[in-house]
């Protein structure tokens, strides 16, 4: 977009007719001040977001994707919630002018040293680590990327990156109150097995929870099912056969989720006249048989919102202090609780 005389002259302190004459190249301005003008006029038109943003698309400038994975929840593909999220991140780069460029860092095999090399290209801008599967120890292995860098659903503690994150403590918060506000108390948290975040975050809110309305036993109420979707259906099948049920299961995951509710549906346990369930993350129907599945809604695409929001405020001004954004859950009733 053509920057106006009136702008530059606004900026400059000038008379509009100085800066026609010297954008016109008419006698009447000192050399010094045409120099002021022109330069002037090539600043604020490098910073017009239009222009920029075409300058981007010229050269193919990228906002790189991190997906590091550590082979936990990448092992089942039932439900691609990334799907949303990725949409945001292309929609929002694109709009920004950039292309969003897609890496797959496997955290045990691939090179950390290829991986900074390849996020601090020329033609990188910016970074979204996603960071589902990783833990604030991961951190370390970040620190050699020194383009501007946001970090999506795991918060690294370590004040070097802004992190978006969800508010897994108040969801779990919500999911415990609303079972207890039905007389709801004896109540089991089925877990995916393995270290992370957002899991390690849900599992301290359970215990807090569990001692804020004095349910004992905290620990023992969490029982570990497995690493993949098969895995937790085969050992769920296993529990129901040796253990009695308790009022509710809170489970950990989507992955939990179908997998329990699939072995339940096998056994003829119906729900919730004999169990109530609350499931983190919602499920499309077809994950979930005929049950309408009470669930806490963890908001994906609004992360991805903020992330990028962040991301260009960290390419536009380098933050010295980052900003850390966690984003709340919101409970949807179903009908696999037991009304009281």
């Amino acid at each position: 977009m053509k920057v106006k005389a009136v702008e530059i002259a606004r900026t400059l302190g000038l008379s509009k007719a100085t800066v026609s004459l010297a954008l016109n190249g008419k006698p009447g301005v000192s050399e010094e001040t045409r120099k002021a003008v022109l330069e002037c006029r090539e600043r604020m038109e490098n910073q017009d977001p239009y222009i920029v943003k075409r300058k981007r698309e010229e050269k193919g400038i990228l906002i790189k994707l991190v997906f590091a994975n550590k082979g936990l929840f990448s092992k089942d593909q039932e439900v691609d919630l990334w799907t949303d999220v990725k949409r945001v991140f292309d929609s929002m780069a694109k709009a920004e002018g950039y292309t969003l460029g897609i890496t797959y860092f496997d955290m045990k095999l691939d090179s950390k040293e290829e991986l900074e090399e390849e996020c601090n290209s020329e033609l990188v801008e910016g970074v979204i680590l996603f960071g589902t599967e990783l833990c604030p120890e991961d951190a370390v292995k970040f620190e050699g990327i020194h383009k501007p860098l946001v970090v999506y659903d795991c918060d690294m503690h370590c004040g070097r990156f802004p992190c978006v994150v969800v508010n897994n403590r108040d969801g779990i918060r919500r999911a415990v109150q609303y079972l207890v506000s039905h007389q709801i108390r004896d109540i089991q948290y089925l877990a995916i097995s393995g270290k992370m975040y957002n899991l390690n975050e849900r599992r301290r809110g359970f215990r807090e929870m569990l001692e804020e309305f004095v349910i004992p036993d905290g620990e023992e109420r969490i029982i570990y099912l497995g690493a993949s979707i098969e895995e937790i259906y085969e050992r769920m099948k296993q529990y129901i056969q040796k253990n009695p049920l308790p009022q509710a299961f809170i489970m950990e995951s989507y992955h939990v989720s179908i997998g329990v509710m699939r072995a339940l549906r096998e056994a003829g346990i119906r729900i919730p006249e004999d169990i109530s369930l609350i499931g983190i993350d919602e499920l499309p129907s077809y994950a979930t048989g005929e049950y309408e599945l009470t669930s806490i809604k963890v908001p994906h695409s609004e992360r991805a919102w903020w992330v990028m929001t962040a991301l260009m405020k960290e390419i536009r001004e380098r933050e010295k202090t980052k900003a850390n954004i966690a984003v709340n859950c919101q409970l949807i009733e179903g009908k696999t609780v037991k009304l009281q």
